[in-house]
């Protein structure tokens, strides 16, 4: 799955609506008619710590750390699915916001 489809499965997954803009110097996902919490049009989990904990609230997902992994968690009407990603060279909150963003947007494809 490439970053624009997480992107816009977890933007589905809670309830923004997005739009995916590119242009040279920047291609990302842009909030449509609405401000993201810091007052940006610009919405970005996957390099944003703010965001991305935004995101891990709207999508009640638990983050637990596994040795050298981040495992982000959702638990709903018995159904349950864990997205982890290992961590980068020790960079465990880039892994923590990869984790957060692959498990909203398995929620995503599932509305």
């Amino acid at each position: 799955m490439t970053d624009r489809e997480m992107l816009e499965l977890a933007a589905k997954a809670c309830g923004l609506a997005a739009k995916w803009v590119d242009v040279s110097e920047f291609d990302g996902l842009w909030l449509n008619g609405e401000r993201s919490p810091d007052n940006s049009a610009y919405w970005d989990p996957r390099n944003n710590d703010g965001d991305s904990r935004r995101l891990q609230i709207a999508c009640q997902l638990a983050l637990v750390p596994f040795g050298d992994a981040m495992v982000a968690m959702h638990n709903e009407s018995g159904r349950s699915w864990a997205e982890r990603y290992e961590d980068h060279a020790g960079y465990s909150c880039s892994a923590a916001r990869l984790a957060i963003l692959r498990a909203a947007a398995a929620i995503g494809s599932t509305l």
